[in-house]
């Protein structure tokens, strides 16, 4: 958040998790991240979904992509991301 400096500063703070000077462990920034993409996925309706899927290819297609998983299924997207460890 540009306009926001203080966002994960406050969150970290909500959380128990420190203050503006504390290190930080990479799964508390993973917590902090998580709990983002739960919001916008909440607020965006359907447009934005959270998958934990093992994902085995992601095929572009002329719109967007196809992604195929692990157990057969496939899922046709405008994007993807890929959001590895």
């Amino acid at each position: 958040y540009p306009d926001d400096r203080d966002h994960f500063v406050r969150w970290l703070e909500q959380h128990g998790e420190g203050r503006a000077n504390s290190f930080v462990r990479r799964t508390t920034y993973g917590a902090y991240l998580n709990d983002l993409l739960k919001d916008a996925a909440f607020s965006s309706g359907e447009r934005l979904q959270l998958l934990r899927r093992e994902a085995v290819s992601v095929v572009p297609q002329t719109h967007g992509m196809t992604v195929h998983w692990s157990d057969g299924d496939a899922t046709r997207c405008d994007r993807v991301v890929l959001a590895l460890g």
